[in-house]
């Protein structure tokens, strides 16, 4: 993924569609809470449900860190450089 965006034209699209990945990761998040607030008013079972969130809470994290990784790459590689500067360390 990495080369791949480094190497791409499309830099900011490649950003807004991992931002795009956060934004519905919060959205799943936040209506998983809800969820579980509604089981647990009607007592009822909550085991699946808080799993089920808790699979959304690190799915959201991920892409958070990636989000944050791409953010970095693109910041870098769209500063101007002197002639003959490398990106930073190499990209696998």
């Amino acid at each position: 993924m990495t080369n791949a965006l480094v190497n791409s034209p499309n830099h900011n699209s490649d950003l807004e569609m991992v931002r795009r990945h956060v934004r519905n990761a919060e959205l799943r998040v936040a209506a998983q809470r809800k969820l579980v607030a509604l089981i647990a008013a009607r007592r009822l079972p909550l085991k699946e449900a808080l799993e089920l969130l808790h699979l959304y809470e690190v799915t959201l994290k991920a892409h958070v860190d990636h989000l944050a990784h791409v953010e970095d790459i693109t910041q870098r590689y769209a500063r101007p450089r002197r002639s003959g500067e490398r990106l930073g360390r190499r990209f696998r």
